[in-house]
């Protein structure tokens, strides 16, 4: 079974199950690991984006879609980031990963 796919009791079972050998230190659990708070359900995810973005300045990684047409329409500024460049959208190749030279 892998930490993906364990189901644990409480936040300190899975701290434990994270610090096991091969995984990471104790001190980097403690820092990332925490309860998440009680906040109300968020019930149309659409509505809400393009509320708080009314009349503020919005970046847009992976801009396609109606919401992200709602969201400019809403944004005082709107800055798009995607994959394929369009009309107000900047192409960026998000897949490629940095080539790591040997330290």
């Amino acid at each position: 079974m892998t930490l993906v796919s364990a189901k644990f009791a409480s936040v300190s079972a899975l701290r434990d199950a994270i610090v096991a050998p091969g995984h990471m230190d104790a001190a980097y659990a403690e820092k990332m690991i925490h309860a998440v708070p009680n906040l109300p359900t968020v019930k149309d995810r659409a509505r809400y984006l393009v509320e708080k973005a009314k009349d503020k300045v919005v970046l847009d990684i992976g801009c396609t879609g109606p919401i992200s047409l709602s969201i400019r329409k809403s944004a005082k500024k709107y800055y798009g980031v995607d994959r394929v460049a369009s009309e107000g959208v900047v192409a960026v190749e998000i897949d490629h990963r940095p080539v790591q030279v040997p330290g």
